[in-house]
């Protein structure tokens, strides 16, 4: 009896899909989709990337985890869901992270 209750409770682990557990990488995902959904071709991970940092900028303030879009070593800086201050460079890291987003997008 109480075990048929846990397996019951437990049932749905594993089921929907998975959210990022990097607050940056969640805010990328959304701005992605909603960002290619009505054009022909998906926007490049460079093209993106750009349209992503002119939308941050012009809107810092819609998003509370961002602390700077640019420093002096074109990089953006925003804080985890611990707190932690964490950063990215805008070029070849942010493409492969952009890159990384749609693929595993692509394969759930």
């Amino acid at each position: 009896m109480m075990l048929k209750h846990v397996l019951e409770k437990h049932s749905h682990i594993g089921k929907g899909r998975r959210k990022h557990n990097i607050k940056l990488n969640n805010f990328i995902d959304n701005f992605d989709k909603d960002f290619s959904k009505d054009r022909i071709e998906v926007p490049t991970p460079n093209g993106l990337a750009l349209e992503m940092k002119k939308d941050l900028t012009n809107n810092l303030e819609k998003h509370n985890f961002i602390i700077e879009v640019v420093d002096e070593n074109d990089c953006i800086k925003w804080r985890d869901d611990k707190g932690n201050i964490q950063s990215s460079a805008w070029g070849e890291p942010m493409r492969a992270r952009i890159t990384r987003i749609r693929k595993k997008r692509n394969n759930q």
